[in-house]
């Protein structure tokens, strides 16, 4: 166990755990691109007409001309794991066309394949500030350090390799290796199992309240980096030591 200060706070922990979309890398940018790429793949589906009813549930803004300027840090797009955004999708494709669940399901699935295949990582990924050094400084430490994310596991090792940060990851964590995803506590729980510690010694750095909500059901350390007032309130609600980025974490 090694001693850490953010700010004021100091806590212990003998490894971490980091979420990557909105706190390893900026949010906005990274679903406002990936929209673009399913956009595609929707409009081809349907219409434009498809294309907005879709925005619209999944909480994606979008322009006059049809392009998405703003996601919701709280709606379906942002915070659902992929496999339930496939789910949404063909129940909207059912619904919009009145068409049998396993040709939408096919569908929306073929969709989502594709814009991740098509997605550029040079083009969506633009890092927050303290990454990747603060991973570089947790491994100088003997510090283990892990990646629990609601995207893919082949997407979030592409990501972090883009900046020659993924050496710095003993294990990575997506929901398809637990039997539910954020908030509930099982990728923090597995997290500890295979780093051999108790839930307790973990500390979980994330962006969003569901972070913290996982590391409070886990009876893990909340470390929060909100990119937006509303979000550093939801995360003060729930007891999270807040930094303003992640040069703030300070090894002692």
């Amino acid at each position: 166990m090694r001693t850490f200060r953010v700010g004021s706070r100091c806590f212990e922990a003998g490894a971490f755990v980091f979420d990557k979309d909105g706190l390893l890398f900026e949010s906005q940018r990274f679903w406002q691109e990936l929209a673009r790429e399913r956009r595609i793949g929707l409009t081809g589906l349907e219409d434009d007409a498809f294309w907005h009813v879709w925005a619209d549930c999944f909480g994606v803004t979008l322009d006059g001309g049809g392009e998405p300027v703003y996601v919701d840090p709280d709606g379906i797009f942002a915070l659902a794991s992929e496999s339930a955004e496939i789910d949404a999708t063909a129940a909207l494709i059912v619904q919009q066309r009145h068409g049998c669940w396993d040709d939408a399901y096919a569908a929306a699935r073929e969709i989502f394949r594709r814009a991740d295949e098509t997605l550029s990582p040079e083009r969506a990924l633009r890092p927050r500030p303290g990454f990747p050094d603060i991973l570089r400084r947790l491994a100088a430490a003997g510090i283990p350090c892990c990646v629990a994310t609601s995207d893919t596991l082949e997407r979030a090792q592409r990501s972090l390799a883009l900046f020659g940060a993924d050496g710095f990851i003993s294990h990575w964590i997506t929901p398809a290796d637990v039997a539910h995803g954020k908030p509930a506590p099982d990728m923090l729980r597995l997290a500890a199992e295979r780093l051999g510690l108790p839930a307790g010694a973990l500390a979980m750095v994330g962006d969003s309240h569901v972070d913290m909500e996982m590391a409070n059901a886990a009876g893990s350390i909340g470390v929060g980096v909100p990119e937006t007032d509303k979000m550093r309130r939801r995360m003060e609600a729930l007891g999270a030591i807040l930094a303003d980025d992640l040069s703030r974490i300070e090894i002692l």
